[in-house]
């Protein structure tokens, strides 16, 4: 059996700050103990893109603007 793992290589510059759960050495560390725990089967894939008018399905839309507005 596969099992996919979506990220980007974005995800490596995503920083919402110091006591965040969500930072690049999390990814790391779960790809790393995937391995360490010997499952097999894994799959990496690049996430794709996602359209804005989705996000806001779930999210407000002034979250999703701040969230895409360039640094």
């Amino acid at each position: 059996m596969t099992t996919a793992i979506y990220a980007h290589p974005a995800c490596q510059d995503h920083r919402p700050g110091r006591h965040h759960p969500e930072r690049p050495s999390r990814i790391a560390a779960v790809l790393d103990g995937l391995k360490e725990a010997g499952i097999t089967g894994l799959e990496p894939r690049d996430a794709p893109g996602i359209d804005p008018a989705l996000l806001e399905l779930v999210h407000p839309a002034a979250l999703v603007d701040h969230v895409l507005a360039p640094m």
